[in-house]
């Protein structure tokens, strides 16, 4: 458990979604020397009648009975599909869902303006995957395969969130030469629970949209030329034909 434990906190240290399987791989572990600490071996045997051995017991328990829910509730939450993206269209997104749409029309509009196609584009992260698989003649400045990649002396995920930081988005977005910004309508609320907010995710970074979409709405170099539901487009406005 020791080795498993420094282990899993250096992950979670470096990565906060990393931090639930840092809880569930440590809590064994944290419980054994919990129970040594607050009653002696010998209290342990004499008076409370526990001992290693079940202590131990509980252990495999716990992990067991962790995976077990853990892989029901995933199992639970699989919606099968022969078309799983488009399954998850904008046209039937619900105000009230946390689940991730990709953006199907607004990508449509994109490849069927031949002016677009050859311009640099900038997307939200979490629909990097979508548009590998519907639009892979696109480079992409950032998907989910390599995240934590070093780049420039940080993530090359540290140095997306810098185009959500209002001191530099002005700055990246012309640094890359980006011509065309695809992300989430500033209407789309998430709504986070407790530890997502302010834990997992954070205020800043959960709200790291408003910052890009309000540079782009108030510059006069960046025109809105698509919008729905789920996302908009803005393109530069020098390159708007």
């Amino acid at each position: 458990f020791g080795a498993l434990f420094i282990i899993f906190l250096f992950f979670a240290i470096k990565v906060r979604r990393n931090f639930p399987f840092f809880f569930f791989i440590s809590f064994p572990f944290l419980f054994t020397v919990f129970i040594d600490n607050l009653w002696p071996a010998n209290v342990v045997q004499e008076k409370v009648k526990i001992n290693a051995g079940r202590v131990d017991i509980f252990s495999r328990i716990f992990i067991i009975l962790t995976f077990i829910i853990s892989g029901a509730s995933l199992f639970l939450g699989v919606k099968f599909s022969n078309s799983p993206f488009n399954s998850f269209c904008e046209d039937r997104y619900r105000p009230s869902s946390n689940r991730l749409f990709y953006p199907c029309r607004a990508l449509e509009f994109i490849k069927s303006n031949p002016n677009l196609n050859n311009q640099r584009l900038f997307s939200s992260f979490g629909w990097g995957g979508y548009l590998l698989w519907q639009y892979p003649e696109k480079q992409l400045f950032i998907d989910g395969r390599m995240p934590q990649a070093n780049f420039k002396g940080h993530s090359i995920l540290e140095e997306y969130f810098e185009f959500y930081d209002e001191k530099k988005t002005a700055a990246k977005l012309d640094e890359y030469e980006i011509d065309l910004v695809l992300i989430r309508n500033s209407s789309v609320k998430s709504d986070l629970n407790f530890l997502d907010k302010y834990f997992m995710v954070g205020r800043k970074k959960g709200n790291k949209n408003n910052t890009l979409l309000t540079f782009l709405a108030s510059s006069p170099n960046w025109k809105l030329i698509y919008s729905d539901s789920l996302s908009v487009v803005y393109q530069r406005s020098e390159k708007t034909e």
